[in-house]
């Protein structure tokens, strides 16, 4: 699997995690729920920003998405 896929379904799990429907989560990042979808299927590979922004409003931290660690923040190796 690459990166980008597996940093999309940490999101995907992440988001579920909180409540948050994709169109929802689209809309406070100011896009449109077409584009958000290419984060979480691994078509697009984030930049830095991007990243902080969706670590900041999902309440996870980067090695959370790139899957060093669990959602309880136990490392994963």
């Amino acid at each position: 699997m690459k990166l980008s896929q597996q940093i999309g379904a940490n999101l995907k799990t992440a988001r579920k995690q909180k409540g948050y429907t994709q169109e929802a989560l689209a809309k406070k990042l100011g896009i449109l729920q077409p584009a958000y979808a290419r984060y979480e299927s691994g078509k697009i590979e984030l930049n830095y920003d991007q990243i902080q922004e969706l670590c900041t409003i999902l309440e996870i931290t980067p090695n959370f998405l790139w899957g060093f660690e669990d959602e309880y923040g136990n490392l994963n190796f």
